[in-house]
């Protein structure tokens, strides 16, 4: 559900009054059917909110709508509860409604008690003769841009107009400063648009409003982001997925001016507010969880017919030879898939809350920023200091062979071993879901190696067994020709590349 706020000035401030809600994909209402079914869908998503918040929500709805399925429509909004009434608004495009239509719906809309905003108003049919005919149930009038811009004067008389017969006049598409002042200096006071829209941006970019979210198109945005990204690194993935997010929220065009506006904010405020965690992943995972799982099992049983199709029957050696083959690819896509599946599973752990500040415990985008402060103190000192990845393929295998819970409980006390051996004065990282990092003073890989051995010689008590924690440690110390936290990191990502790949020792130090 795509909303855009609708924002009051008062006392010197500017508040949200409430909410245009607005239809996930605005291209595909062709005809009154979709625009009524919208219309329900929406109606149903805002009452899910509208007792825990003091605000109006407007709902779109275009007049041929109104006239085929008014019965359903009123049916609707007569279920509604009294005390709800006042903060539905029914924000009607009314371009096809004669004259004595429009007495029967203002008839039944008085009788519910339900109030009405004139939208776009100076274009199209909205114009004085609607106003006036609906003056009786009007909420608000919704003055278009082209008119209030290209006709003030016109536009603030309809503004005096309105307020005296008690009447709130929303000014759409307020873009800039100068226009504001404009139009709060001669009376305006409720307003719209992509003013409001970026200076609200850091309040709305971890919103907590209780929308009930549809999953299918949560998941749709996600795998936006994957194509956007067009790589495997899961933060740069969520964080596209966030900025797509708050874009659908807000009714903003991916590519547009106001997206990159956008997307500069939202990273600005990720800047400030590194441990912001979006609320959504979670429902992400766990629908493409289920579907990896279905593709698993549906490959699996497809494979067992096959085997079971050739052990019954002679088929031609030629055939055999390509068929075999085309099992064996069909494996190593299993395996492919089981191996996202665990990545999912384990999504949520990259950045968790609970390893957060309290705990002394950061993220990557955090490490690779102390590293760079790290950098130009020794430039500046010559403290010398060390950087070093811990990687525990064991968890792989834990949540793969016993679930989650058993993961994030291994993986506590894999950071608790760790920040108990290391002392005082380090930096622990969260790096991904079976790496952490560390970073101290010195230049003493010693230390290092001791961490590792430790967390070798660890062992967890898992479904009444015990499993030891194998872990692969590599490291480096700071040069002098090291500029920024590029040259370390890439050091250390071919230690472990080579860790993992080639070598059988338990510690790699350069």
């Amino acid at each position: 559900m795509r909303r855009e706020p609708i924002v009051k000035y008062r006392d010197k401030k500017f508040i949200i009054e409430g909410y245009e809600v607005l239809a996930d994909f605005p291209q595909l209402i062709v005809n009154e059917d979709i625009d009524f079914n919208v219309f329900k869908i929406n109606l149903n998503l805002v009452l899910d909110v509208i007792s825990k918040e003091n605000l109006k929500y407007h709902l779109n709805l275009n007049g041929k709508t109104l006239i085929k399925y008014k019965d359903k429509i009123f049916d609707l909004l007569s279920k509604i509860k009294n005390e709800y009434k006042e903060k539905i608004i029914l924000e009607l495009l009314e371009n096809s409604i004669s004259i004595s239509e429009s007495e029967k719906i203002i008839e039944n809309l008085r009788r519910l008690n339900i109030k009405i905003s004139l939208d776009d108003f100076g274009t199209s049919s909205s114009n004085i003769d609607r106003l006036l005919f609906f003056k009786d149930i009007l909420d608000s009038v919704k003055i278009d841009r082209i008119l209030w811009k290209n006709l003030p004067d016109l536009s603030l008389e309809l503004l005096r107009f309105c307020k005296k017969n008690d009447v709130s006049v929303i000014f759409e598409k307020v873009e800039t400063q100068e226009e504001i002042n404009f139009l709060t200096q001669n009376g305006a006071d409720t307003f719209q648009g992509w003013y409001f829209k970026q200076n609200l941006l850091n309040k709305i970019v971890d919103s907590t409003i209780n929308y009930k979210e549809d999953q299918e198109l949560l998941v749709q945005i996600f795998r936006d982001a994957v194509n956007i990204v067009n790589n495997n690194n899961i933060d740069e993935i969520v964080q596209t997925f966030k900025i797509l997010k708050i874009a659908h929220d807000l009714n903003i065009k991916v590519g547009t001016d106001e997206f990159f506006q956008l997307r500069e904010k939202f990273l600005l405020n990720q800047e400030k507010n590194p441990h912001l965690i979006d609320k959504n992943l979670s429902k992400i995972v766990a629908i493409l969880n289920a579907e990896l799982l279905y593709y698993i099992k549906d490959l699996e049983s497809f494979k067992k017919d096959i085997k079971k199709f050739l052990y019954n029957i002679d088929i031609p050696k030629e055939l055999n030879i390509n068929v075999t083959n085309f099992l064996n690819k069909t494996k190593s896509i299993s395996e492919e898939l089981k191996h996202n599946y665990l990545e999912l599973k384990a999504l949520n752990s990259c950045s968790n809350e609970k390893y957060g500040d309290d705990n002394g415990v950061i993220n990557r985008k955090e490490f690779e920023f102390e590293i760079s402060f790290k950098i130009k103190e020794f430039k500046r000192t010559k403290n010398y200091f060390v950087v070093g990845y811990i990687y525990i393929p064991t968890l792989e295998n834990i949540i793969r062979d016993y679930g989650y819970h058993n993961y994030n409980k291994t993986f506590s006390k894999i950071i608790t071993t760790i920040k108990n051996s290391i002392g005082k004065d380090y930096i622990l990282a969260i790096l991904d879901n079976f790496t952490v990092s560390v970073i101290y003073e010195g230049n003493n890989p010693i230390k290092l190696k001791r961490i590792v051995e430790r967390v070798s010689n660890s062992e967890m008590k898992l479904d009444k067994e015990f499993i030891n924690l194998e872990a692969k440690g590599c490291g480096t110390v700071v040069r002098e020709s090291d500029e920024k936290s590029d040259d370390i990191i890439q050091r250390l990502n071919g230690l472990l590349y080579e860790s993992k790949n080639y070598s059988k020792d338990q510690f790699l130090f350069e």
